[in-house]
């Protein structure tokens, strides 16, 4: 079987379907993966990446980019790496002011139990707002 990894610009043109063409040859490899016979892969920082691009380039409205970054995540025939991880983020992204990418790393830290090393003081904002005695 084969497998392949996911670019951002396959999950912007299957999400945007702005150009037609690569929508419908991105969708077919959808429905194969759908189907079983192939494996699409996705990994973390083609997820942030994808969020990126929604919010910067495209400026899709805050509740949208949440709604297509979920659906994505949960895609069950998709082998998303770190899905957990990515939908702990997912959980707090919209409803904080925080980039999906600090919530990805303060997620990623908890699930080690360790801390975020940072300048940023956000990540103290968010490590109170998880745990109030901190």
């Amino acid at each position: 079987m084969r497998i392949f990894f996911l670019d951002t610009n396959i999950l912007l043109r299957i999400t945007l379907k702005d150009n037609v063409l690569q929508a419908q040859e991105s969708q077919r490899y959808f429905e194969q993966a759908r189907q079983g016979d192939c494996t699409l892969v996705l990994i973390p920082a083609i997820v942030l990446e994808f969020e990126y691009v929604l919010r910067k380039v495209y400026r899709i409205p805050p509740e949208k980019r949440r709604e297509y970054l979920v659906n994505l995540v949960e895609t069950p025939y998709l082998e998303v790496r770190d899905r957990n991880l990515l939908k702990q983020a997912l959980r707090l992204y919209g409803h904080t002011p925080f980039d999906l990418v600090d919530l990805f790393v303060f997620a990623s830290a908890q699930h080690e139990n360790a801390e975020v090393l940072s300048f940023d003081k956000d990540f103290r904002k968010l490590a109170v707002a998880q745990d109030p005695a901190k």
